[in-house]
């Protein structure tokens, strides 16, 4: 016994939790003895149906009887409406000419004709409207050639570096030519240096320095 005791004592934690199974498993067997006892108890109640509560008349059998022919009563499913039709209009009968009258006006002597008005002067003509200014032509295109230097190649042909700016497109092209090339597809390249790039346009020759640029009129 008193090894028990000590056995128990060491493993305290075993035995609580043995201790706590049994007390759950003893309420259950409570709580199910009492659950059985009610349940034999009821019995008769239990198998007696209770009648359903009735929200809507179901023996009226209104709806299939035909509407109603006097006025006292009146049918949800009949209505009437009144409506005034305007009388329509006669149609009226052409006057009859009366003969009293024209003989009458052609008893009376006829009156003098009346003298004609002078003829009232025509309006003066309006004057003409001055002619509209015809528009200005459009301004001339200019192209803007800057030079920018040169370089001999490994093949042994100098090559210029230029660039162009025509107002039309307002686009820059940069080109590197030899002699005899066109600038901007215009202006034929005579000759070039360190110094300076050599054009002609229309039999005219331009210079244009290294660094700088010169502006052609196109059209004049």
């Amino acid at each position: 016994m008193n090894r028990i005791l000590m056995k128990l004592q060491k493993e305290w934690e075993r035995t609580l939790l043995m201790l706590v199974l049994l007390a759950v498993l003893l309420c259950l067997g409570i709580f199910a003895y009492h659950m059985m006892n009610g349940e034999k108890g009821s019995g008769s109640e239990r198998n007696t149906f209770r009648t359903p509560y009735s929200f809507f008349d179901v023996t009226s059998r209104l709806y299939m009887d035909g509407p109603a022919l006097d006025k006292k009563t009146r049918s949800p499913l009949s209505y009437s409406l009144k409506v005034k039709i305007p009388p329509a209009d006669k149609p009226k009968t052409a006057d009859k000419p009366k003969t009293a009258d024209k003989q009458k006006t052609a008893d009376k002597p006829k009156t003098a004709d009346k003298p004609k008005t002078a003829d009232k002067p025509k309006p003066a003509d309006k004057p003409k409207t001055a002619d509209k200014p015809k528009t200005p032509p459009p301004p001339p295109v200019k192209v803007t050639v800057r030079y920018r230097g040169c370089m001999q190649l490994g093949d042994g042909k100098p090559v210029a570096f230029c660039t162009s700016v025509s107002t039309k497109d307002k686009k820059s092209r940069p080109a590197s030519l030899h002699k005899g090339d066109k600038v901007h597809g215009m202006f034929v390249i005579e000759g070039f240096d360190a110094n300076e790039l050599t054009l002609s346009y229309e039999g005219k020759k331009v210079s244009v320095p290294r660094g700088k640029e010169h502006v052609f009129t196109l059209g004049q």
